[in-house]
């Protein structure tokens, strides 16, 4: 797997682990209230922050703050997770571009250059239906797959993301044949009693990897996978 075209989402006590194995970091802990931009406590060196918040605009000086943070920190890119207009992006991309800074942005249909646009498999039948049906952009962030469905005896079933521990508390304590889906790029597994079948699905590192390269055969720029995804 190619890493220079691989970044990896991190926390603070992992950054410095992934760094060491050659990978380009993204750390998430910046948050905008629509007053002040709070920073992680700790002074953890990236190359890619995370910022987000719920306000419709963003100041003048939130700009120029997050270059700030961006020098602070040793990153060379930005991810902004806000919802913001066309108008607003025209204002925001210039400042960020003219601070050397890469842009990366949740996917929408505005059409702003110089934003690298990230968009995420979901829906389809199948990891490549899912992946046939993503638009052209820069990259794609892969999103951990772990859910659980439930199949009640009398044909209702209900699906439900669930956490990694969660799953891991289900294979430690029931000990499952765990087999690989080739339409999902996922493994299973199945549990069965009197009332009902638990079926779950999750990805590995192995499953993660297998995607991230096919993602990255499409021609897509850039991957960011969960750090944790990669490492178990």
């Amino acid at each position: 797997m190619d890493k220079t075209k691989m970044t990896a989402v991190v926390t603070p006590q992992t950054c410095a682990a992934a760094k060491a194995a050659g990978w380009r970091t993204l750390l998430p802990g910046w948050r905008f209230d629509g007053k002040t931009l709070y920073r992680p406590a700790a002074d953890t060196r990236c190359d890619v922050l995370c910022a987000c918040g719920g306000p419709d605009s963003l100041p003048d000086w939130f700009y120029a703050a997050i270059a700030g943070e961006c020098k602070r920190v040793g990153a060379n890119g930005v991810f902004l997770d806000f919802a913001l207009t066309e108008t607003q992006w025209k204002d925001a991309v210039p400042a960020l571009l003219s601070a050397g800074l890469t842009v990366y942005a949740p996917h929408c249909k505005t059409a702003i250059p110089g934003v690298n646009w990230v968009c995420e498999p979901g829906g389809g039948s199948g990891f490549l239906e899912s992946v046939a049906g993503l638009p052209e952009t820069a990259a794609v962030f892969l999103r951990p797959l772990r859910k659980k469905t439930t199949v009640l005896r009398q044909s209702d079933s209900f699906q439900e993301d669930i956490s990694a521990e969660t799953l891991a508390h289900e294979i430690q304590e029931q000990k499952p044949g765990i087999y690989r889906s080739s339409k999902m790029q996922a493994d299973y597994f199945t549990v069965s009693d009197n009332s009902r079948t638990l079926f779950y699905m999750f990805d590995t590192a192995s499953t993660t990897r297998e995607k991230a390269a096919l993602l990255l055969s499409r021609g897509y720029g850039e991957v960011f996978v969960m750090w944790e995804m990669i490492t178990q």
